[in-house]
């Protein structure tokens, strides 16, 4: 009888553990899907939730990958015709900054807006 129920015991815990292992990888699984994280940390951002972002008090633009949330940022002194026409649009800033800034768009963007996170 006590062997039984020691076999019974030793069964359950190892039927526990055995769960709880493949609960662990389905978390490690899901942390590593597309839409969450770079190998660096970076957030990623699909196109879907980077489209949503496309007016001037919610404004989200992307260059060379990056995403910059520009919300509310007045400090640029043609905001309008610069930055708002881009918001939630994955094309377009990018070309024109760099025809009219010759590579230090990057340092100028991350002065008007926060970085959120790569472009997927």
């Amino acid at each position: 009888m006590l062997r039984e129920i020691l076999f019974v015991l030793i069964i359950g815990v190892f039927v526990a553990g055995c769960a709880q292992q493949s609960g662990d990888t389905s978390l490690q699984e899901a942390e590593s899907l597309p839409g969450s994280e770079t190998q660096d940390g970076n957030s990623l951002i699909t196109a879907e939730e980077f489209s949503e972002h496309d007016n001037e008090g919610d404004c989200w633009i992307v260059y060379e990958g990056k995403v910059y949330d520009i919300s509310g940022s007045a400090d640029h002194p043609n905001m309008m015709e610069t930055f708002w026409k881009h918001c939630g649009k994955t094309s377009g800033f990018e070309q024109g900054a760099k025809s009219r800034h010759s590579g230090s768009s990057q340092s100028r963007l991350e002065r008007f807006g926060d970085y959120v996170g790569d472009i997927e």
